[in-house]
């Protein structure tokens, strides 16, 4: 089985439980495929980026699997106001910044089955043709001052991968969900010197795991998530916060995903 988000954001957990740790979130217009079932929970399997966890079968919608293979072959079109209304069979909700529009452009725009109506601004990159790493930084401002939320990837809250992940999905790149695979992406860049606008930044912890990402802006400015979507000094031993001067984290790599297919 599948379903489509008619909501603006919804809650995926690790564990069939409301009390669980948030992993991720959905956002309005993406869809995901059934794994299995417990009580009334669904563990789902994100259709953009293969992300497994579970989710309240109350805030989702079933879809064909005729409408999952369109929807997923179909380029996307992205919302590209910060927040729209919008109407779901005649029910209002509101539109976040980076979801998916289905259907959007034709006579009869749905979310599964129910007719749906936005009027905001639209973003539609051209999957043969990605944007150019100078609107992948305009989108990342979009996000500017969102506040940190683990699991997030919304503007009214998001966490260092789901920020990366969000701006460069808006421009026609699939990025995975977590920095560690996101570091996985592209291609890397061995000097620093190399480093050039909407380049992505891996930081490690003292164990050496990758845990931190951020879009480098240039003139040695990085724009990441930590505690809000921040402007930061990037050095080459890291992050230096732009308020304290302190290193806040440690450089592991870069890699270049503008302009290479991922």
């Amino acid at each position: 089985m599948h379903f489509i988000s008619p909501l603006s954001v919804i809650p995926v957990r690790s564990e069939p439980s409301d009390k669980s740790e948030l992993v991720t979130q959905l956002l309005f217009g993406e869809t995901v495929t059934l794994q299995q079932t417990q009580r009334q929970w669904l563990q789902i399997k994100c259709a953009h980026d293969d992300y497994i966890g579970w989710i309240d079968q109350k805030q989702v919608l079933p879809i064909m699997p005729d409408e999952f293979t369109l929807l997923s072959q179909t380029p996307a079109v992205f919302a590209g106001s910060p927040i729209h209304k919008a109407s779901v069979n005649g029910r209002q909700t509101y539109v976040l910044w980076g979801s998916v529009l289905p259907h959007f452009g034709k006579i009869q725009q749905q979310v599964g089955g129910y007719a749906y109506a936005y009027k905001g601004k639209v973003l539609a990159p051209n999957v043969m043709q990605p944007v150019l790493p100078k609107t992948l930084l305009a989108y990342s401002r979009k996000l500017l001052n969102a506040p940190y939320l683990w699991g997030g990837r919304s503007l009214f809250g998001i966490d260092c991968s789901g920020f990366t992940q969000l701006v460069f999905k808006a421009g026609g790149y699939a990025l995975l969900r977590d920095a560690y695979q996101q570091a996985t992406q592209g291609s890397p860049i061995a000097n620093y010197k190399q480093l050039l606008p909407a380049d992505l930044v891996f930081f490690h912890n003292p164990e050496g795991k990758i845990v931190h990402v951020g879009i480098y802006m240039g003139g040695s400015n990085i724009i990441h998530a930590s505690g809000m979507v921040r402007i930061d000094r990037l050095t080459t031993a890291g992050i230096v916060n732009a308020q304290t001067g302190n290193i806040t984290h440690n450089l592991a790599g870069i890699r270049r995903v503008a302009g290479v297919i991922v």
